[in-house]
């Protein structure tokens, strides 16, 4: 099975869903998240490639931050 994002033809049903993640992301408090909040839009401005490519740099530069501190 395919999975379909928003931006990427997918039905409304998908591009609904991908909105109210992004309001989701929107709300969260600057003072509890101030990480996420900073990269909000970075999360949700491209395709699903390049959120994916986001995500696993991210992830690869606190494990390299980690592991050097």
């Amino acid at each position: 099975m395919r999975t379909t994002f928003a931006g990427s033809g997918g039905s409304e049903a998908v591009r609904r869903r991908w909105a109210e993640v992004a309001q989701y992301y929107r709300d969260l408090p600057a003072d509890r998240f101030p990480h996420t909040v900073a990269l909000r839009d970075a999360l949700f401005a491209a395709g699903p490639v390049d959120r994916f490519t986001l995500g696993l740099e991210l992830l690869l530069d606190g494990l390299a931050a980690h592991r050097s501190g």
